[in-house]
């Protein structure tokens, strides 16, 4: 490359370079950021205290407590009277006045009378799939399985028992 025409390149790159740099000068600035609002912190601002409680106050609160506890132990008092009585009525047995005569003797006596009880009624046994023209699902089956107390256990698998002739039945 002979001189000149390096010469033109190197002028040429000079004529850019100066002209990138007037022209950062000639254009404008970029605005500053406007300056971040000073951060102001308020006292805080506490609520008064409650107004203290006057002695007459504090009795009539502790009277009432007193009056609410005794109320409640009254109740809960009666309440087990009342299931202590029903469970010795339940456990004593009723009697029967039975009279006899013999050979002019007047006897009478008191039979103790046993009530029958009651069996007990009969679970259904089967669960209706459509209840009020509804198709049930195995959620309400579970529901209905508890609710009945019927549970589904698997059987245990049992050894067979050796004899004396080693066979296994």
């Amino acid at each position: 490359m002979n001189s000149s025409k390096r010469n033109l390149y190197i002028g040429a790159s000079a004529t850019v370079l100066f002209g990138a740099i007037v022209l950062a000068f000639l254009l404008p600035k970029a605005p500053e950021p406007a300056p971040k609002p000073a951060i102001v912190i308020e006292p805080v601002r506490m609520p008064p205290p409650a107004p203290e409680a006057t002695p007459e106050q504090i009795a009539a609160a502790e009277a009432a407590a007193l009056a609410e506890a005794q109320a409640l132990e009254k109740a809960e008092a009666e309440a087990k009277a009342k299931a202590l009585a029903e469970t010795k009525r339940k456990q004593q047995p009723k009697t029967q006045t039975k009279v006899s005569v013999s050979k002019g003797k007047r006897v009478v006596t008191e039979v103790a009378v046993v009530p029958k009880e009651e069996p007990p009624k009969p679970k259904e046994v089967r669960f209706n799939m459509t209840q009020d023209g509804k198709k049930m699902s195995a959620e309400d089956f579970d529901a209905w399985m508890k609710a009945q107390g019927i549970r589904i256990v698997p059987a245990k698998p049992v050894a067979p028992v050796k004899t004396d002739d080693g066979s296994g039945n």
